[in-house]
């Protein structure tokens, strides 16, 4: 999938601006929705309501990591503030 698609998929440019391509992502890695999670866990748990397993794995990896900076796992429980 070329990432084409409603919620913009997950390599779509954030933007502020609603119906835009990139608003979701927006959303929920810099805007509102960004106040409701805090852990991969819990932003999957958000979007496999509306875009299934499968997908809401890879958008959840993404928008994970352009909000945080790191990937799910990446320091290998060695995060002195907190999981991952």
């Amino acid at each position: 999938m070329a990432g084409v698609s409603a919620y913009g998929g997950p390599e779509a440019t954030a933007s502020p601006r609603p119906g835009s391509r990139g608003f979701l992502k927006h959303y929920w890695t810099k805007g509102e929705g960004r106040k409701k999670w805090s852990t991969w866990t819990e932003l999957h748990a958000h979007l496999v309501k509306y875009l299934g397993k499968e997908m809401a794995d890879r958008v959840t990896s993404a928008w994970y990591h352009a909000a945080t900076g790191h990937w799910v796992g990446e320091k290998k429980g060695r995060n002195p503030k907190g999981y991952g």
